[in-house]
């Protein structure tokens, strides 16, 4: 099971959104000296907690979590994985029965540069081949740090020890031309990329994500 949303969180007043968010995250919030990347954080745990309360009603919300061994963050009290990420004007979430990593990134000027220093070499040079460079460094991009979310190890897994295949369909990521039993999928959005990676043995069909309307993550 995997439900992955996402949402635009312009129209957003951070002073309604308290009674929805956990204290440490309206805390965390407010440390923010720019008003965009207030939005930003509530709307993301706003997006996790209105999805919960469809997958899982019985769980208490806000949601309690908790940091795991290397930074992961965990539901307690559910079995239930979940990944946040946002950028741009958009956050977005992923909730699976497995664990799960998520990315949403704004396409701005793709940084060949990077890829071709830190990224593996036939992600590059599928990149370098593209029609339309700027999509493809964002789409590996996103499924690349969504495959490191999933595992919950952030960058102590060097990009380039790892290859996510984009001529496959769907992705797969490959380590020593090893496929990884891991799920990817991804999705453009406007001008974002949207990727997901799940725990799974086999390839999955896909999940389409759902944009989700910020008012109603502010109802009872």
């Amino acid at each position: 099971m995997i439900a992955l949303s996402y949402m635009d969180v312009t129209q957003m007043d951070t002073a309604q959104c308290r009674p929805y968010v956990s204290p440490q995250r309206w805390q965390k919030a407010a440390g923010y000296l720019r008003e965009t990347d207030r939005k930003l954080s509530l709307g993301a745990e706003l997006l996790l907690n209105h999805k919960l309360k469809q997958l899982a009603p019985d769980l208490q919300r806000p949601a309690a979590y908790h940091a795991a061994a290397g930074g992961k963050l965990q539901l307690t009290g559910s079995r239930l994985h979940f990944s946040l990420s946002h950028s741009g004007v958009y956050v977005a979430c992923a909730i699976s029965d497995t664990s799960v990593g998520v990315d949403i990134e704004l396409e701005a000027e793709e940084d060949l540069r990077f890829a071709e220093r830190f990224f593996h070499p036939d992600e590059t040079a599928r990149i370098l081949a593209s029609p339309d460079r700027r999509s493809s460094f964002y789409q590996h991009w996103t499924l690349k740090e969504s495959y490191l979310k999933c595992l919950g190890t952030g960058l102590s897994v060097p990009l380039h020890s790892f290859c996510v295949d984009t001529a496959a369909k769907p992705p797969q990521v490959t380590r020593d031309e090893e496929r990884l039993p891991f799920a990817l999928q991804t999705w453009k959005v406007e001008n974002y990329q949207l990727a997901v990676c799940y725990q799974a043995d086999a390839p999955v069909s896909q999940c389409a994500p759902q944009k989700t309307d910020i008012r109603e993550c502010l109802m009872p």
